[in-house]
């Protein structure tokens, strides 16, 4: 249920989780909502109808977290199971995952953890060098590290 905080009057109803919802945000315009469940879904609804936008599949654990990008086009979802994923908000579609705890896996099959903060750094500039040219903030991270330390 969303209420207008200034008038406390109901605004809508979202209705289609079976289950508690566990997380909310809302996009950066404000005229989407996305809801993650209990249930393991996503939706994101018009805030203002209450319409169901679209239905993330994939998630298979309860949702423990999500956010919009900036730019509201991509959205990340937490699940208990440990898994990252990023979402096309527009397509609805799968951009890219991160399952399990981050670690580094050696060549040997053992893996280091905790990550010393070099290599993680190194870790997450090649996942996130997709969206380096959208997000000025990983161009600059991920840029400024040492030629040594770059993926």
């Amino acid at each position: 249920t969303l209420w207008d905080v200034a008038s406390a009057a109901l605004v809508t109803r979202l209705e289609g989780h079976a289950g508690a919802v566990r997380a909310l945000a809302f996009a950066p315009a404000g005229a989407r909502v996305a809801t993650g469940g209990k249930d393991g879904t996503v939706r994101i609804w018009d805030a203002e109808s209450g319409a169901l936008v679209v239905k993330l599949a994939g998630q298979f654990e309860a949702i423990a977290r999500i956010a919009y990008s900036p730019d509201g086009a991509h959205l990340a979802v937490v699940s208990d199971d440990h898994r990252v994923t990023v979402w096309s908000v527009g397509s609805g579609e799968l951009v890219t995952e991160l399952v399990g705890r981050v670690s580094l896996r050696q060549p040997d099959g053992s893996s280091i953890w905790p990550i010393p903060p070099p290599l993680l750094t190194r870790v997450g500039c090649q996942r996130l060098e997709q969206f380096s040219s959208a997000y000025a903030a990983v161009a600059e991270i991920c840029g400024s590290l040492p030629a040594t330390e770059r993926p």
